[in-house]
């Protein structure tokens, strides 16, 4: 499968960039496995050591994912985050930095070990509730599988950030934007960059 339009194997990056569809996870899925069935030298942190003599250098299974996108298919990010959440074995290191995740790619983010943004005053995040995707339908139309998924789903982001699952449905129904910082407060976020993060190569993404 051709994936070099979202993999940069140097840098161990997958860009999810745009809306989230299966064409799009079957390529993430491809390069998820690819990354992942080799180790390579890491460092403490999980970034690829800058000097072979670097200290703490452990061998480790390296991603990270860069997500510009404003959701899209539900299906097709639970296949992603699916993937994303069974990468927990000690010598995984998945970083997520997020330029822009809203809906789903939200979800996503959440599935990353560590997840990361730049600091600014722009909002990269963007939680809401299921419904608000699929226009034109009542509430009396939704299949009960759909409200049994966004369930299953919010209980994930109130395990993973340590919230009461009230305060995740509250973020969703009042469709919330985070900044990298009040996510960061939220805990929807492990870290936020002052700088554009090793592995990203400069002028390469637009958001830096």
């Amino acid at each position: 499968m051709e994936t070099k339009d979202i993999l940069d194997e140097k840098n161990h990056v997958i860009l999810l960039k745009g809306r989230i569809t299966n064409e799009l996870a079957d390529k993430f899925l491809f390069a998820l496995d690819k990354l992942t069935s080799r180790l390579v030298p890491v460092v403490e942190g999980g970034i690829l050591p800058s000097l072979p003599s670097e200290k703490n250098v452990t061998l480790g299974r390296l991603v990270n994912v860069v997500i510009d996108s404003i959701g899209g298919s539900v299906d097709a990010g639970a296949r992603i985050t699916n993937a994303l959440a069974k990468l927990t074995e000690p010598d995984c290191h998945v970083t997520g930095l997020a330029a822009k995740a809203s809906s789903v790619a939200f979800l996503i983010l959440q599935s990353c070990l560590l997840r990361t943004a730049m600091r600014g005053e722009r909002k990269v995040l963007y939680i809401h509730r299921m419904e608000h995707s699929l226009p034109g339908h009542s509430l009396r139309e939704f299949p009960k599988e759909v409200f049994r998924a966004e369930r299953t789903r919010y209980e994930f982001i109130a395990w993973r950030t340590d919230k009461k699952l009230k305060e995740i449905y509250d973020l969703a129904n009042a469709k919330t934007y985070f900044t990298a910082d009040e996510a960061l407060a939220h805990n929807f976020l492990d870290f936020v960059w002052e700088k554009p993060p090793p592995f990203i190569p400069k002028g390469v993404f637009i958001f830096i």
